[in-house]
């Protein structure tokens, strides 16, 4: 029985929607535990990167460590309609050795085993135990000419928790910088720059906003 042009048509329409669909799902999301793609963590790492500092205890904080792919294959759509997309990343619990307020953590930056994706490690944030949106304290950067000359960096922050007044209405963590910034160190924006030579950064975190001469009055 000869088939029609518009029932041709008809079933390549069908045909050519239903791989579509096939091939956004594959990427309509980011990875999660149980996926092929999923890192999985090295079992005899062999590059560190020291934490220490001071963090106030009533700020009542955790961090974490992010992980992201550096293979292009590895990425979804957060926009099907743009194309726009973004790597797989994950972010993985950072245990910190606290004793009042002095902190010492060790982080394993080789610490995922590369597998398909190519993971690696991009960077270390912190959030409140309540929940609601944290901060990123720590992101990687390669490129020694747009850093400080120092691998390694301090950051001294002033942080309070308050309640969104636009939506999500859900608590956040506000952190200001509390003293110039050093040039010759490895800090941009109240951000650490990790460099694969860094093996040591501080955290001096401390509960209030900034009142000292050198912040603006929307810190004070």
């Amino acid at each position: 029985m000869k088939m029609t042009y518009s029932a041709f048509l008809l079933r390549h329409f069908f045909l050519f929607g239903a791989l579509f669909l096939t091939a956004c799902d594959a990427y309509s999301e980011n990875v999660g535990p149980g996926d092929s793609d999923y890192p999985i963590k090295n079992s005899a790492p062999k590059k560190f990167l020291n934490i220490r500092g001071v963090v106030d205890p009533s700020l009542d904080l955790v961090f974490k460590t992010s992980w992201s792919a550096s293979n292009p294959d590895c990425k979804y759509y957060t926009s099907r309609i743009e194309g726009a997309t973004n790597p797989y990343s994950i972010t993985d619990p950072l245990p910190v050795d606290q004793n009042g307020e002095s902190i010492v953590a060790k982080v394993a930056v080789d610490g995922m085993l590369p597998g398909r994706c190519g993971w690696k490690f991009s960077g270390i944030s912190m959030s409140s135990k309540s929940g609601g949106f944290g901060q990123s304290l720590v992101q990687t950067n390669t490129d020694p000419s747009s850093l400080g000359t120092s691998p390694n960096g301090i950051i001294n922050l002033k942080c309070e928790r308050h309640m969104r007044t636009t939506p999500p209405l859900v608590p956040e963590l506000d952190c200001r910088w509390i003293e110039p910034e050093d040039q010759k160190a490895s800090v941009r924006g109240g951000i650490l720059w990790w460099r694969p030579e860094t093996t040591e950064l501080q955290f001096n975190i401390h509960r209030g906003i900034c009142k000292l001469a050198w912040c603006t009055d929307a810190d004070k």
